[in-house]
């Protein structure tokens, strides 16, 4: 064997010899979704709120020219989330639920009208995760507790 092929083996070997790659434990979700008005054209820089069910925390963002909005990092629990823009009705939804490294996505219809009217939808729905395709599982704290030990 040439000097090349034998570098090139001993490369392979020792690339094949490393470990793993570790993936780190995520402790937040994402609340996304896309702003639109009733004939589906987009709904640009509309502000949304989101506030925490538990602890009254509040986040806000601005939707993007194309009518989306992302909120990442969100702490997992129940939140209440609330759309409004200029010449639209203010919607909320309550009772969105957020999960530890899962994508929620909450689309929203706006409707024309005033600042002040207001349209509130109180609904749960099983929850879909469309936005990514790993798999992953929570354990509880009984869980936990409830354990065999070995002692």
């Amino acid at each position: 064997m040439t000097k090349a092929r034998v570098t090139f083996v001993a490369a392979f070997v020792l690339l094949g010899a490393l470990p793993p790659g570790v993936e780190a434990q995520v402790l937040y979700g994402s609340i996304v979704g896309t702003l639109v008005d009733p004939t589906d054209a987009v709904i640009p820089h509309a502000t949304v709120t989101i506030a925490s069910r538990e602890t009254g925390a509040r986040r806000e963002t601005k939707a993007d020219s194309g009518g989306r909005y992302s909120l990442v990092n969100v702490l997992p629990g129940v939140y209440d989330l609330r759309v409004s823009a200029r010449g639209f009705r203010t919607v909320s939804r309550e009772s969105v639920t957020v999960t530890i490294n899962m994508v929620t996505r909450v689309d929203i219809k706006m409707e024309v009208g005033t600042m002040t009217e207001q349209i509130t939808v109180s609904a749960a729905g099983a929850i879909l995760q469309t936005d990514k395709s790993d798999v992953r599982t929570e354990i509880s704290r009984q869980e936990i507790t409830s354990l065999p030990l070995s002692n």
